[in-house]
């Protein structure tokens, strides 16, 4: 049962975590009769035009069509997306970006080639770009999830090569690809920071490990700004089926721009993984990345991320929930946060999935788990790459030959 869950509890009302402050709104069965809200600025007023237009039945949303109309339409034609950096955002993404002092500026401090990519790989529909962050010590791994997203017929996703030999393997595969160089500022204090990074695979936990994985977030945060919603996944990922439609319509139903898959090994807790997680282009979100971004933490980003998300009682997690309320500093914002169910996106501590001694079929394994509906299984929990390709080998699911650096479809995936 692959279903969109019913609203969970996040300690706030919902309609107080994804808009603010409102002053009239009554729900029922999630549909809202009442459109009127306190708008705090043109930004927000812009995406929740698009949200309410979105979630609406046909004829009820006259407001935010005309809000869309006389507002929101040149921004669209300009970006792409109804959030653009603001004044407000100025001070984030200056600093990722000294040499900028307006939009304009920092817009064409970009390579063009990239604003280019970007507008060739996303989705239309959506609006939405799934990343993946890898270097050449990764490079199988990071081929076996593009084959393996090209099997599913997903298009829409591109490559950020974080050294330069990554980048030769994939133009040499017609992989779509981003050199990191292009989202870090010509900076030779933000250069430093972001852009002397190991090119061989890592070992978790070391700090070359930990270098790498922050630049995941500050590549979300580039990609945010410039107007696109972004589903990041790791390469230790085996995606089963196309888990985009379901993202977009959870994010609709439980109105939450941050999704992240649960990584506690627990049934009743939840842990934000940055391995695999949905964020929206919405200003909390933009500005929740930006101060991940800027952390001056040496620490991974899966640490950094939990350490700031819902931090502020009564907004942590209840025990057994799904959610979370994260309140945006300085703004004082509520959002909704969402935990993926473990039932459809487990991790790699479902030890009768990874850890069977029986040499029992994918789909045996997966029943056998209680997870047959899985979109995808995510081999981590154990520590480094060699391991975790065998793992994927003795499941028949990994979807890059490396002798004839093919993409191939697999034995497990061919039998699900």
């Amino acid at each position: 049962d692959r279903s969109i869950p019913t609203t969970y509890s996040t300690g706030v009302a919902p309609e107080e975590a994804v808009y603010g402050k409102t002053e009239t709104q009554e729900c029922s069965n999630g549909e809202c009769s009442n459109v009127c809200s306190n708008y705090v600025s043109l930004k927000m007023l812009c995406f929740r035009a698009s949200r309410l237009c979105a979630s609406f039945g046909q004829g009820q949303c006259v407001l935010p069509l005309l809000v869309f109309l006389l507002f929101c339409t040149p921004q669209f034609q300009r970006g792409g997306s109804c959030f653009q950096v603001s004044d407000d955002d100025l001070p984030l993404a200056t600093r990722l970006w000294p040499s900028a002092e307006s939009e304009a500026e920092w817009r064409r401090a970009l390579n063009p080639q990239l604003t280019r990519l970007i507008k060739q790989r996303v989705d239309p529909e959506t609006n939405t770009i799934v990343v993946l962050v890898g270097n050449d010590g990764f490079a199988r791994d990071v081929f076996h999830t593009t084959c393996n997203l090209e099997a599913l017929k997903i298009e829409n996703y591109i490559v950020v090569a974080l050294d330069e030999k990554l980048v030769e393997r994939c133009h040499q595969h017609q992989v779509p690809v981003i050199p990191a160089q292009w989202l870090v500022s010509e900076d030779p204090e933000m250069r430093k920071k972001h852009f002397h990074l190991a090119a061989e695979a890592t070992v978790w936990a070391t700090p070359a490990y930990k270098e790498i994985t922050r630049f995941k977030p500050y590549a979300a945060h580039l990609f945010l700004l410039l107007g696109v919603n972004v589903v990041m996944t790791d390469a230790d990922i085996a995606w089963l089926r196309n888990p985009l439609d379901y993202l977009e319509e959870l994010s609709r139903s439980q109105r939450t721009p941050l999704i992240f898959q649960n990584d506690s090994p627990n049934d009743d807790g939840a842990v934000a993984n940055t391995g695999f997680y949905l964020a929206k282009c919405d200003p909390r979100v933009v500005h929740f990345f930006g101060t991940i971004a800027l952390t001056s933490s040496t620490n991974h980003d899966q640490a950094v991320i939990n350490g700031q998300l819902c931090t502020e009682s009564p907004y942590r997690v209840a025990e057994g929930g799904h959610a979370c309320t994260h309140k945006v500093p300085e703004s004082n914002e509520l959002m909704t946060v969402f935990f993926l169910e473990k039932r459809l996106f487990p991790n790699g501590s479902n030890q009768a999935i990874w850890g069977s001694l029986e040499k029992n079929t994918l789909g045996q394994r997966l029943a056998t788990a209680k997870v047959p509906d899985a979109y995808i299984i995510h081999n981590n929990w154990i520590v480094g790459e060699s391991p975790k390709w065998n793992r994927f080998k003795e499941l028949e699911i990994i979807f890059w030959d490396e002798t004839t650096e093919k993409c191939v479809i697999p034995k497990g995936f061919r039998e699900l």
